[in-house]
């Protein structure tokens, strides 16, 4: 069956489009409204997204999934708490065109201080969500995977034994923050294929105001037929979303 998937970091809803390489970016610019107005334009069936904020006592930083959904035409969605930020929470989400019938965020904590050298460390989330496509299910995994390698070892290895414990076809999608030839994504690799790799796209997903590395990345059942592949220059957010067209094989 044919199925449309996209992955989107949308930097808490911060708006990059007048961004210029070496300028700070200023965390008051939020408008939840343009990112939704993104996500249509991507148009996908499931679209997971990451650095999403909620509950926060900004306004625009309350319940961004609920409003991502509602702008953009969702009508099932869930967000997965990573950890505490400062004034709010962010975590990933997933919003569906179809039915989620199960939930779960799955935490991986980042190492103890005590066990940490430089570097920016952040507990991680896994948003999996079991998704009913017209009578038949399949499983979805969102996320953000952490720059320092024992972090993107940790969510390697639990991504993997969800994978592997599924008992249907898996996608992962999400900012892995590696490059598509790094170690540390191979365990995934080995058990999906990536949709960019697969259509011979090696087009940067970041920054978006200026693109030089592939660090988003959806990846589908080995036997699935991905038709289309595509890097949206869309500067809403500093990611640039990405989506494919897959024929998923139940």
């Amino acid at each position: 069956m044919k199925l449309k998937f996209a992955t989107y970091n949308v930097c808490h809803c911060g708006d990059y489009s007048m961004h210029k390489p070496g300028d700070p970016f200023q965390l008051k610019i939020i408008t939840v409204d343009k990112t939704a107005e993104a996500i249509k334009t991507v148009g996908a069936d499931i679209i997971g997204l990451n650095e999403v904020f909620d509950d926060g006592n900004r306004e625009e930083f309350k319940h961004q999934t609920q409003e991502l959904a509602r702008l953009a035409g969702y009508p099932y969605c869930y967000f997965a708490k990573g950890f505490d930020y400062k004034w709010c929470v962010i975590g990933n989400a997933i919003l569906s065109k179809y039915p989620i019938v199960k939930f779960e965020a799955v935490p991986v904590p980042t190492v103890p201080k005590e066990e940490r050298g430089k570097g920016w460390y952040e507990d991680r989330v896994i948003a999996v969500a079991d998704i009913d496509v017209n009578g038949n299910m399949i499983k979805v995994l969102a996320s953000h995977f952490g720059l320092i390698p024992v972090e993107l070892e940790r969510i390697v290895n639990k991504s993997c034994e969800i994978i592997d414990n599924a008992n249907a076809p898996c996608v992962i999608m999400g900012d892995f923050n590696v490059a598509p030839d790094h170690d540390g994504i191979k365990p995934i690799l080995e058990r999906l294929k990536s949709c960019a790799e697969e259509m011979g796209n090696d087009e940067p997903t970041f920054a978006s105001y200026d693109p030089k590395v592939h660090i988003d990345y959806i990846c589908v059942p080995k036997d699935s037929e991905v038709l289309s592949y595509t890097v949206h220059k869309l500067k809403a957010s500093d990611h640039m979303p990405i989506s494919a067209d897959v024929d998923i094989k139940f």
